[in-house]
């Protein structure tokens, strides 16, 4: 039963199963008294297929679109009514195409489930296993339930952004460590990166994102098995350094090299997909690595050392994250946002990796601590034979003579060694003072170039004022976050046709530049040249180009643009529109209409769509003016000094309630509310708003 305000609702307490036994829908339809209470453990190991049923009721005074997600077996078919009691099929599963699927997110299957106020529907799920394993491995299973949409997006974004900063402080801690690894030469640090990223993508595969970038989930077990060993490696040969098993527990040592070398073996095995025995060896591996080191950690703990200590906690706070995701995981805690996570998981491993560099820099200092009391104890051990020496001076008057005149020649020796090094350190400030100058010359030469490359970029551009006389009231809010621009207009006229176009490129700066370039390279020669006039046709024509020169279809290459582009017939008084990604917003009588674009980008990745038609909107404005506006992101994405973003919302409201006065007072207003809301924030992205009046 639905409610109104509840945003997760877990429904396998209330769903139905069925063996199927080579029914059909209509089949199955009608055996609604064979089916019995839902539970996963019925279903057996090999290949089978089942029937799920599930009652859903409205409870509340409104529509109401909610998803019905689930996360096992290969295959799923959702048999969903729609609002007049029409089946319509979705599908999902472990192995089923991601193309295929209603929303990509990571394991789950979603079958979108519209539901009118008071309106009652049951629905059925035809699920298949090709063959169940023994093993089935998600890091975040999901029984069947039902997320309204805003949320199930929101929840997705909150863990794609949490991921990110993980990554992004994952990232920063390896670069770092090999950025030191390159200045000391310690094999430690080099060792410390590769660990830090051999856990990122353990935790990018555990976590199920990589499922995203995928074509199916298909080789999900061998990417996390392949994952999980590497990672274990590069944990073993980190630990080894950090604890220096190779010195004081050599024979301990020989079996973590031994352990290192079945796990190699063991990503070769993988390939058989024989989880069923390879499982258990990881398993056991991991079980006696980890017994052996936290034994090692203690025993140096024991004794004192700060490494040790250090280790042992990294460790301790990583197997409680571990737990506490796996209690999550088998229901024995409450889950999280109501949803299985993986934050727990995350923040261990964070917290581990940072930890270990607080271990990995105990051991160096450990390190040269001994080094100076070995040093400490030469000297003392020299003093005393100095001592020595002056008694048996003292005794041996001709000795004495010998010695002094050594020791003179020595020091005269010291004193040529001294200026030998002083005329060294001249040199070397010298070399200094050049190198300093060349960075000089080097930053000046590059500040010339880019201010070269506006040059170039704005010859390229069209200029603003014909754009601006082209309509009768108009404006061009154009503000690059750099010297050079990702954001730039566009515009031409064919006889009583005018052609306005925002194009975001990816990017900023100098990448946005060149792409900017390309793309003003390619509109003019298709509008100009081909004379094509058509807004989708030109969308489709320049993404077919981007693509071709960016060689996309072959190279791993992902820059594109999103663009607004409007052709307006003053003779026909009509406005044609066409976006990739951008829309069109424009006031008519007052009302405010906004035209989405095609959900694809010019260029880039897409989706596996080898074809994309770009839709084409006419908009007449024969009986009443229209105001309209094309812009990139780059506004609405501005941050505050707290942090918010300006946002789509208010930044139309901005645009209705200013768009009855002369464009140019617009222009004025939306650079006071620009200032206004950034305070002392910098600006974050490229900025580009057009504006017109038509009559």
């Amino acid at each position: 039963m639905i409610s109104e305000g509840k945003n997760y609702i877990p429904v396998s307490p209330k769903a139905l199963m069925l063996k199927d036994e080579g029914y059909s829908f209509e089949e199955v339809a009608r055996l609604k008294e064979k089916f019995t209470p839902y539970a996963f453990e019925k279903v057996k190991s090999g290949k089978n297929t089942y029937w799920i049923r599930l009652e859903v009721h409205n409870d509340s005074n409104k529509e109401c679109l909610y998803y019905l997600g689930y996360s096992r077996f290969d295959y799923i078919t959702f048999y969903v009514p729609d609002n007049h009691g029409i089946y319509k099929k979705y599908y999902g599963g472990q192995k089923e195409l991601n193309t295929r699927k209603v929303i990509v997110n990571r394991n789950n299957s979603y079958a979108p489930v519209s539901l009118l106020a008071g309106a009652h529907k049951t629905i059925y799920l035809k699920c298949t296993y090709e063959d169940k394993p023994i093993f089935e491995f998600q890091s975040v299973p999901m029984d069947l339930s039902l997320e309204e949409e805003s949320w199930l997006i929101a929840k997705r974004d909150e863990r794609n952004n949490a991921f990110n900063i993980f990554m992004g402080a994952i990232c920063i801690m390896a670069l770092y460590n090999l950025a030191l690894f390159l200045m000391v030469k310690e094999i430690g640090y080099l060792l410390y990166s590769l660990n830090a990223l051999s856990m990122l993508f353990f935790n990018y595969v555990f976590s199920g994102k990589v499922v995203d970038l995928l074509e199916s989930n298909a080789y999900y077990e061998q990417l996390l098995h392949w994952a999980g060993f590497s990672a274990i490696v590069f944990f073993i040969l980190l630990s080894r350094v950090i604890l220096r098993t190779s010195k004081y527990f050599p024979k301990l040592d020989k079996y973590l090299k031994w352990q290192c070398i079945f796990l190699i073996l063991g990503c070769g095995l993988v390939l058989t997909e024989n989880y069923f025995l390879i499982t258990p060896m990881g398993t056991y591996l991991l079980a006696s690595t980890y017994m052996i080191l936290i034994y090692i950690s203690f025993k140096k703990m024991l004794g004192g050392s700060l490494t040790a200590q250090y280790y042992l906690a990294a460790n301790v706070l990583y197997f409680t994250a571990l737990g506490v995701h796996t209690l999550q995981t088998f229901n024995i805690i409450p889950e999280l946002f109501g949803m299985k996570s993986i934050g727990p998981l995350l923040l261990g491993g964070g917290l581990e990796l940072a930890i270990f560099s607080l271990s990995l820099g105990a051991r160096i200092n450990e390190t040269k601590d001994k080094l100076s009391k070995e040093r400490l104890e030469k000297e003392v051990l020299k003093r005393k034979e100095e001592h020595k020496r002056m008694l048996l001076i003292s005794e041996h008057n001709k000795d004495l003579e010998k010695k002094v005149k050594d020791r003179t020649l020595a020091l005269v020796e010291s004193q040529e060694e001294l200026k030998q090094q002083n005329e060294e350190l001249n040199q070397l400030n010298s070399e200094i003072q050049e190198a300093n100058d060349k960075l000089t010359v080097f930053q000046r030469n590059i500040t010339s170039s880019i201010s070269y490359a506006e040059r170039i970029q704005r010859a390229a551009l069209p200029n603003e004022r014909e754009v601006i006389e082209n309509l009768d009231d108009s404006f061009i809010l154009y503000l690059p976050r750099d010297v050079v621009s990702g954001d730039f207009y566009w515009s031409a006229k064919h006889g009583d046709k005018l052609f306005v176009a925002a194009v975001d490129c990816t990017g900023h700066g100098v990448p946005g530049a060149f792409m900017s370039l390309i793309a003003v390279q390619q509109l003019t020669d298709i509008v100009n040249v081909r004379r094509v006039e058509d807004p989708g046709m030109i969308l489709k024509v320049l993404n077919e180009r981007v693509r071709a020169v960016l060689h996309q279809d072959e190279t791993n290459n992902q820059d594109g643009m999103d663009m607004a582009l409007c052709v307006i017939d003053t003779t026909k008084k009509t406005l044609s529109f066409a976006g990739a990604k951008n829309p069109l917003l424009y006031i008519q009588d007052g009302e405010v209409n906004v035209i989405k674009g095609t959900k694809c980008s010019i260029g880039g990745e897409l989706l596996k769509q080898v074809d994309v038609n770009y839709e084409a909107t006419v908009i007449s404005y024969k009986e009443k003016p229209i105001t309209f506006y094309i812009y990139s992101d780059g506004y609405q994405d501005q941050f505050n000094p707290q942090g918010k973003k300006f946002m789509s919302k208010r930044f139309r409201q901005t645009l209705s309630d200013s768009h009855d006065i002369p464009m140019n007072y617009q222009k004025q207003e939306l650079m006071l509310r620009l200032r206004e809301w950034m305070g002392d924030e910098s600006q974050i992205d490229d900025i580009l708003v057009i504006g017109g009046r038509i009559s």
